[in-house]
């Protein structure tokens, strides 16, 4: 059974979720610049080659690394099915290129992970286009159009969707299942200092909003 969604004020915003008010604590922490809900925009079906479009409102948008961010305390295939559709539109803005026209990656970000004791952390993962492929790339670790780190993990050789000629593939071959559970945890990513991002990882699991407090706002 999903829980149900918390509204939260923090930072001058009213967030529809305890869970997104934690990842702007996140981002405050590391000081990346934020916008909530800015715009929504239509998407088109592009992965289920269905005709028409649908109205997508991506949770944040980070203007200083050009990303759309969703954010997701857990998914059905169903609503997974529709989030692969929005990130290959806004990632490719509808075409069939890397970056073509403009578009923007889709950044997943499930509940706050827990710290590690293994010199690795769980990093999020973001949803990359590339020529009909739906890749995904673990954030910020990796960039470009490749997920080599997921490779070696025997993970997702074929990205995650992909409509490369015409065929159509969602979820390539992995299990529904499996692929929601790496949008929604991430992977374990070796890191050379995990101090900023361990203690802002931290400062957004112990966020308090109750009783009116605001939280700890990493700009201040």
């Amino acid at each position: 059974m999903a829980t149900q969604a918390i509204e939260t004020r923090y930072a001058g915003c009213r967030f529809r979720s305890r869970l997104e008010a934690r990842w702007a604590v996140f981002f405050d922490t590391l000081n990346i610049a934020w916008e909530y809900e800015p715009q929504g925009v239509q998407v088109s079906w592009r992965l289920s080659l269905r005709e028409g479009t649908f109205q997508y409102l991506p949770d944040f948008w980070l203007p200083e690394w050009k990303l759309w961010v969703e954010v997701k305390g857990s998914l059905t295939t169903t609503e997974c099915v529709r989030l692969l559709n929005a990130a290959a539109h806004l990632s490719s803005n509808g075409g069939g290129g890397c970056h073509d026209n403009g578009g923007h990656d889709l950044l997943i970000l499930g509940p706050v992970p827990r710290p590690t004791n293994d010199g690795t952390e769980w990093m999020p993962i973001r949803l990359h286009m590339h020529k009909g492929l739906l890749e995904p790339i673990p954030w910020p670790g990796e960039s470009g159009c490749s997920s080599r780190l997921l490779y070696k993990m025997g993970l997702f050789y074929n990205g995650v969707a992909s409509d490369v000629g015409g065929e159509l593939e969602i979820f390539n071959g992995e299990s529904s299942k499996r692929v929601i559970t790496v949008l929604l945890e991430g992977v374990p990513y070796p890191v050379r200092s995990r101090s900023m991002y361990a203690h802002a990882l931290e400062a957004a699991r112990s966020a308090r909003f109750e009783h009116g407090e605001t939280g700890h706002h990493g700009r201040l």
